[in-house]
């Protein structure tokens, strides 16, 4: 998928174009879903929040349900490795 706009986590509108997309290519399909790790903790408040029919399942691995207490118990040097992968290929790519 491609925005103008940087995935931040906070907003759903790319993942409900995705889903509504889907959902008219293929009415008769049931829709499942999976997220892995922040991906399953973005799609687990996604759907706590929109009230979607058309997803059947959904299926979890190793979401973190509390972003925050995760974050503040890694080291500091995993901390600068992931602060500086996300700048470098999510901040800065899509400034280019």
């Amino acid at each position: 998928m491609t925005s103008p706009i940087p995935f931040v986590g906070v907003e759903f509108h790319e993942l409900s174009s995705t889903l509504e997309r889907i959902r008219i290519l293929y009415p008769n399909n049931s829709l499942y879903i999976i997220g892995t790790s922040l991906g399953g903790n973005y799609v687990l408040r996604y759907l706590l929040s929109h009230q979607t029919h058309h997803v059947k399942g959904l299926v979890l691995i190793s979401p973190p349900f509390d972003v925050k207490y995760v974050i503040d118990g890694m080291n500091m040097w995993y901390q600068r490795i992931f602060i500086k992968y996300y700048l470098k290929n999510i901040i800065l790519r899509h400034d280019q």
